[in-house]
């Protein structure tokens, strides 16, 4: 292995083998954050904003590149950055099918985080694709069953099912997610029925407070279940 004689990414100025940089220990070789040797020489803001833009994340135990007034950086700590995770929800498909009677426009709050499906009620037709987690709210649910008995599915979220399914023993899916609010009564005994026939886990989730519809405390519950699948 070379030995470099001062370290390039902490500026340390010691021997490779005192200082125990991950750049000298030949140790990111196929690393592409830790090969742009530039990024260490950046201030600090520009550090961060590179780190927040390109999805990398710098884990709890290692430390972070700091700069002075001259722009120069230092650490106290040998400094480690790597690719702890890319951000995943950009190559997930998540899709949500409304309730009956409902259109994609009645769903703009929900918008920005997953694709609405634009059901026509007149003419029903189950979507096309494979997402990697379908949410269902209500006879949307129900549709969402359907076509996870065909497809498989690795998250099945079902807000509110209606309660004219009788069995969901043929669906296709890794996880089934039931979310109910506290005041549909009728949902949760009907749920539980539906979900000892499944043959994947499942969880029954009770919003509080809640009705049926998704807004205030049933739409938050919902962005914190999909939020924890990535």
């Amino acid at each position: 292995m070379e030995v470099r004689s001062s370290c390039p990414m902490c500026c340390c100025g010691d021997q490779a083998r005192r200082c125990g940089c991950p750049f000298n220990q030949g140790q990111v070789e196929n690393d592409p954050v830790l090969q742009q040797g530039r990024m260490a020489r950046l201030p600090e803001g520009r550090q961060k904003r590179r780190i927040r833009t390109s999805g990398v994340k710098i884990g709890p135990r290692l430390a972070v590149i700091r700069s002075n007034k001259r722009g120069r950086c230092f650490t106290a700590l040998p400094l480690i950055i790597y690719i702890l995770y890319m951000d995943k929800s950009k190559n997930k498909k998540i899709l949500f099918i409304p309730g009956l009677g409902e259109r994609a426009k009645d769903y703009k709050h929900l918008s920005k985080y997953m694709e609405i499906y634009n059901i026509d009620w007149n003419k029903i037709r189950l979507p096309r694709g494979k997402p990697d987690i379908l949410i269902g709210f209500s006879m949307g649910a129900a549709l969402a069953c359907e076509y996870a008995e065909d497809h498989k599915v690795n998250t099945l979220i079902l807000c509110s099912l209606t309660p004219n399914i009788n069995t969901l023993k043929g669906l296709k899916a890794r996880e089934v997610i039931f979310i109910i609010g506290e005041k549909e009564k009728w949902a949760y005994k009907n749920n539980r029925r539906l979900a000892k026939t499944l043959r994947c886990k499942w969880r029954i989730i009770v919003v509080p407070k809640a009705d049926h519809k998704i807004v205030g405390n049933y739409r938050k519950k919902l962005l914190e279940v999909i939020k924890g699948h990535f």
